[in-house]
Order: C-alpha cells, then structure tokens, then sequence
C-alpha cells in the first residue's frame, strides 16, 4: 500500500518533471484518458513506490531528460521497468514501446486503483520474452508500436520474489 508520504513524494517529483518539460518546451500532447502529464508522472512513480514497498530498492526520484536508461528500479542486480497503467477495461496487456524496450529488463505491470490512489502490481514478463513473443499492438491516442503480453499470459509476481531473493552464485 502506498502512504501518504510516499504520495506526496510523487506528487512533487511529478510537478518539478512536467515543470521541466514546460520549460523545454516538450510536446505534452501525448497523455491517453484525459489526464495531464503531471498526472501520468504522478501515477507512474506511485507504481514504483508500490514495487519497492513489495520487494525493497529505491524509486529514483531524479528527472532525466532523456528518461531513464531502460528501467525504473535496480535490485539484486537486476533492473526493473514498473508499468502502471490506469486502463481497468477489457483485455488488459503488460505494453512496453518498441522503440524503448530492453531485453534484459524485468517489466512489471501495475494498475492504478484512481478511488483509492493506490497500485496493485499485477504481474511480470522479461524483456526478451516480450520481444520473441513478437506481439505488436497500437494504442491511441497516437498509436505508437507496443510490444504486448496479456497479464494473465505473464509470470506471477510470487517467481519474481524468488528471482529478486535467489543466493548469487559466489556470495
């Protein structure tokens, strides 16, 4: 569950982003389902703030021109891209942009609950696995190439708790 102090960090982290877009310049123009880009900010990092609460690392709360480097989290050597989405519809997909996907990335999906302003993690899929499955869809409003996975077709998050607490070899 995310707490207050966390949703407040969120809310900050979000307005200081998209005040940094504004002043860029950025073409904001892209937000799906009527919510602003301080929104989406906003509600993307709450889903990371719900990965950590569940399995431990640090949400980068840094903004990044750029974007980040391919992931959202690093954690027992891994790296992991948490996608929230706020789409509580039918036929629900993990979605990872062509143009932005990373093979060795762990990407976990996550539904925004907007009543009670939290997240659920729902479950995950490895980057690699999302690319061989080879599934492409489109979303408006600008139809950019998405890789897609159904959640139900995704691994369940209790093999990403073994994954994430598994000894290293040689420690």
């Amino acid at each position: 569950m995310i707490t207050d102090a966390q949703r407040e960090q969120a809310r900050t982290a979000a307005d200081a982003r998209e005040a940094r877009h504004e002043q860029r310049g950025d073409d904001r123009t892209w937000t799906p389902n009527g919510l602003s880009g301080r929104e989406i900010h906003r509600i993307g990092i709450l889903g990371e703030y719900a990965f950590v609460n569940e399995f431990g690392g640090e949400v980068d709360l840094q903004f990044r021109p750029a974007g980040d480097d391919g992931g959202d989290i690093r954690i027992s050597g891994f790296v992991v891209d948490v996608k929230t989405s706020t789409y509580t519809g039918p036929h629900q997909y993990l979605r990872v942009p062509v143009a932005r996907i990373h093979t060795a990335v762990i990407y976990v999906a996550a539904l925004y609950d907007a009543e009670a302003d939290d997240v659920a993690l729902i479950r995950w899929e490895w980057g690699h696995s999302l690319v061989a499955r080879n599934e492409v869809r489109c979303f408006p409003p600008h139809d950019n190439p998405n890789y897609v996975q159904p959640y139900r077709a995704c691994r369940r998050l209790d093999d990403l708790k073994q994954l994430l607490t598994a000894p290293k070899a040689g420690v």
